[in-house]
């Protein structure tokens, strides 16, 4: 997974022919011409401050909120919250690169895996146990 987009998407206007000062114009000046060309030039530079995020998606065309995450990832590496687990995230990359039928496969496996928890809770439900609970005995005795 990329971990420079921010970097990248500066690198992407200026192939598009901007110079450094046109960036710092296009942001309103929210970074220096200096500070692009340490960007670019992978020169250590300290990340955007929060109030320069809208003049900088306004340079980049994209919405405040990628802005804000391409600099999260790439400064403080921290991913917007995708609704999965950190483990589940790990396992996405290596999803991704698995062939069509592999990660077919994947998907009955977990499928399959997944019934048998519920199964398996339903059962525990309807036996009335809790780990608490003595054998032989029940959590109402």
């Amino acid at each position: 997974m990329e971990t420079r987009p921010f970097t990248n998407e500066a690198r992407k206007i200026r192939s598009e022919g901007y110079s450094y000062k046109d960036m710092a114009d296009g942001c309103r000046g929210a970074r220096s011409t200096a500070w692009w060309h340490a960007l670019i030039n992978e020169k250590a530079c300290q990340p955007p401050p929060p109030q320069a995020v809208p003049q900088i998606a306004a340079l980049f065309g994209l919405p405040h909120e990628e802005v804000a995450a391409m600099i999260a990832l790439e400064w403080y590496g921290v991913r917007p919250h995708s609704g999965h687990s950190t483990r589940a995230d790990a396992l996405a990359g290596l999803y991704d690169q698995m062939p069509a039928k592999a990660q077919e496969a994947v998907r009955l496996t977990v499928g399959a895996l997944f019934g048998l928890a519920v199964q398996a809770n339903e059962v525990a439900f309807m036996t009335d146990s809790t780990p608490d609970t003595p054998p032989g005995t029940s959590a109402h005795d």
